[in-house]
């Protein structure tokens, strides 16, 4: 399993980097089933909206926020893909992609 789920770690890292690089920062990570990406320049009220299209749109997302503790976070999503077939995070990223983008 851990070479299925670094693969999906590599797949969503390399979709960050490249195609949502005006949209979103990943956040260097080694380990885990998670990836998260803070969302430089959008307002939390924006990242909402975008996490409500995104589920509309069948995609799972959490805000960085609910990780924060004391201090408000800088807003940003946290992208789990432990559970998600290989085969089908392209179509998710796609689709993320147009929440971003409306």
């Amino acid at each position: 399993m851990r070479v299925v789920y670094q693969a999906r770690h590599e797949q969503i890292v390399d979709a960050l980097t490249h195609r949502f690089a005006e949209h979103l920062e990943v956040i260097p990570a080694a380990a885990g089933l998670h990836l998260t990406a803070t969302a430089p320049g959008v307002s939390s009220r924006e990242l909402a909206a975008v996490l409500r299209r995104a589920s509309a749109a069948g995609v799972a997302l959490l805000p960085l926020s609910m990780y924060g503790v004391d201090t408000p976070t800088q807003p940003g999503l946290v992208l789990g893909y432990g559970a998600i077939p290989t085969e089908r995070l392209a179509e998710g990223l796609h689709r993320l992609r147009r929440c971003l983008d409306d």
